[in-house]
């Protein structure tokens, strides 16, 4: 009968997870997230936490600023329409040849 090789038992280290990581998707993104949020905790300082939110804060503003002034859920873009429709019942409109008087094509 052949001997039974014994291995020793590996710890896992904490925060480790033994399925892959590649089951969740964006795998670069979900492990700069752990290293922030991880970061993040070994802060002490009241005034250091207030900056890294406030940072993190900024962060997203510029982001949303990237992303194009014209993004509307579907009940604003309804009501965008709605008061479109509304200003041209009201003559509120301009013709083509006012337009390209005021903004001539360069």
């Amino acid at each position: 009968m052949k001997k039974q090789k014994l291995y020793s038992k590996q710890e896992e280290a904490p925060g480790e997870v033994s399925e892959p990581i590649s089951n969740y998707g964006d795998t670069y993104g979900a492990v700069l997230k752990m290293k922030a949020v991880e970061e993040i905790m070994k802060l002490e300082e009241v005034d250091l936490l207030d900056k890294a939110v406030r940072f993190l804060h900024e962060l997203r503003a510029e982001k949303k600023q990237l992303t194009g002034p014209c993004q509307f859920t579907i009940n604003e873009l309804k009501k965008e329409i709605e008061e479109a429709e509304e200003d041209v019942r009201r003559g509120k409109t301009h013709s083509i040849e006012e337009l390209r008087n005021r903004h001539p094509l360069c």
